[in-house]
């Protein structure tokens, strides 16, 4: 499971802090476009932070991406 908070800051902007942390796969754009699409705020209002525990402090993060590359080496280790 995965945790989000959104908060309104002062001036109108949005930041949302997510567990999960990015590594290209666009992550960043994808959470403002959906919060964009909920909220109505601007997108380039909406500040994602990613990945930082003490806003967020459960994630499963990269675990699953990390599972699975496990899996697919051992799977060519025993096609070797």
């Amino acid at each position: 499971y995965e945790q989000a908070t959104a908060r309104l800051t002062s001036d109108g902007d949005l930041e949302l802090r997510v567990g999960t942390h990015s590594h290209g796969q666009g992550h960043e754009t994808t959470y403002a476009q959906i919060a964009h699409s909920v909220l109505g705020i601007e997108i380039g209002r909406i500040k994602v932070l990613q990945g930082d525990t003490l806003y967020s402090p459960f994630s499963t993060g990269t675990w699953i991406c990390g599972r699975w590359a496990r899996r697919s080496q051992r799977r060519r280790n025993a096609n070797l």
